[in-house]
């Protein structure tokens, strides 16, 4: 079996057409933030580390003078969630939100000004329905909102979250999304070149360096089985499996000409989705899989372009991860 540290899943990258803005994320304590490359701003807070009842609050802001903070709200681990919570901050009662079926809802703007000032404090925050209390947690929330007010330049002046000031300033004004024109590419299924084949010597010769550097081949391992994809007349996308984890597994893709005769670009070993011209990868961040980091490349006839990076913030008992928290999207066409 090949095995891979998780930091080289942080380390392989493709090249890719350069945004203007360079979306950004950090988090600290129970809140993290992600802001993308048109501006747009994402901040998420949950529950306290190990506290049994899962909620998170996620605050969403897009670049610009006059853009007010969105609120939406997620409870977990319920099989069947109340219709509606009642918002409680210290001891103020302030109204029901309602909640659908997935445990989701969206605070009104009263509710959403008084959560914003509410995390900025100490004051304790408690959703409430029937016998059961969710708690969300304002530790890190001051850190995160200020990075936040950084990225949008919005510090000292009307607008900002955290150190406002009587400036009117220049904040960050929305950014248009890279766009990525998609190539077209052969319908045909894909091939598998195994040991048997004739090819196979060559593309073994060709591919070994890179199998050795970034797959950590065992010696007791079979030679494994390489896979062809058609790109065009002229290039061709070729895979095999590196590495298995814990919980995550990693194939390393190769760009190389049609014939297989030539390595144009190793596009990296923390790939583990090819379909349709996109080339992804999805990682847990733990066994649970209640946090995960995607990233995918768009083929647009020359090579792969990056069009989406995301994670589902921070690893606190959601299925699957409570938020998409991107920081580089794109309009694909």
């Amino acid at each position: 079996m090949r095995t891979a540290p998780l930091a080289l899943l942080l380390t392989a990258t493709l090249p890719f057409t350069a945004t203007a803005l360079e979306g950004i994320s950090f988090d600290h304590k129970d809140w993290i933030l992600a802001c993308d490359n048109t501006g747009t701003c994402r901040a998420a807070g949950y529950q306290e580390e190990n506290q049994p009842r899962l909620a998170s609050l996620l605050l969403e802001r897009r670049a610009g003078t006059n853009t007010q903070v969105q609120a939406s709200l997620k409870l977990g681990e319920d099989a069947e969630f109340p219709t509606t919570v009642e918002l409680h901050i210290g001891a103020q009662a302030l109204g029901p939100i309602a909640l659908d079926y997935m445990g989701m809802g969206k605070p009104n703007p009263a509710q959403t000004r008084a959560l914003l000032t509410a995390i900025k404090g100490t004051a304790a925050i408690e959703l409430r329905a029937s016998d059961k209390t969710w708690t969300l947690s304002s530790s890190g929330a001051n850190a995160v909102l200020l990075k936040m007010d950084e990225f949008q330049r919005r510090v000292g002046t009307t607008s900002a979250l955290i150190r406002p000031g009587k400036q009117r300033g220049n904040p960050l004004l929305p950014q248009a999304a890279s766009v990525i024109y998609a190539a077209a590419v052969p319908q045909a299924a894909p091939r598998t070149i195994s040991p048997a084949n004739a090819e196979y010597p060559q593309l073994q010769r060709l591919l070994g360096q890179a199998l050795q550097e970034a797959c950590f081949p065992e010696k007791d391992e079979p030679a494994p089985s390489f896979v062809v994809h058609a790109l065009s007349d002229s290039r061709a996308l070729i895979s095999t499996t590196c590495w298995m984890a814990a919980y995550n597994h990693g194939d390393i893709y190769v760009l190389m000409d049609s014939d297989s005769r030539q390595v144009l670009k190793v596009l990296g070993s923390d790939f583990n989705d090819y379909a349709n011209g996109v080339l992804s990868s999805s990682h847990k961040g733990r066994g649970l899989g209640d946090c995960w980091s995607t990233k995918e490349y768009v083929w647009d006839g020359q090579q792969f372009v990056l069009s989406l990076k995301q994670t589902t913030g921070l690893c606190r008992g959601f299925p699957g991860g409570a938020w998409e928290l991107p920081t580089v999207v794109s309009e694909v066409r």
